[in-house]
């Protein structure tokens, strides 16, 4: 089940390097950074794939970007349960990013290593 989420994950990045809500939907800093910090979280113990690496990175690129290098952090608006309902969460763009950009250094860098 894992290894069809990371798939599915492989399949809906978009061209920009981040993720969106919904297939062909503009990248936010909320869907990028989770995408990215399940792909580092990816089995843990193994080397990173040559598919799932460049992800990561250009996903951590696209959040470098888009935060202006962590100045910056928009919150995209967030749809619960119904299709009116609609908010944002100031906070979301900020944790999310800096978790992802946080586990993405230390997989990356490990995995440069040798080490996983």
């Amino acid at each position: 089940m894992a290894r069809r989420g990371v798939d599915w994950l492989l399949a809906a990045q978009g061209a920009d390097g981040g993720w969106s809500g919904g297939v062909g939907g503009s990248s936010s800093s909320e869907e990028t950074a989770l995408a990215v910090e399940a792909l580092a979280a990816w089995q843990p113990e193994q080397p990173l794939s040559p598919a799932v690496r460049p992800a990561i990175e250009q996903g951590v690129g696209w959040l470098l970007a888009a935060t202006g290098q962590g100045t910056r952090f928009d919150a995209a608006p967030i749809g619960l349960y119904f299709a009116k309902l609609w908010y944002s969460e100031k906070l979301y763009p900020v944790v999310f990013s800096l978790a992802a950009l946080v586990n993405a250094r230390k997989r990356l860098a490990a995995d440069a290593r040798g080490r996983v």
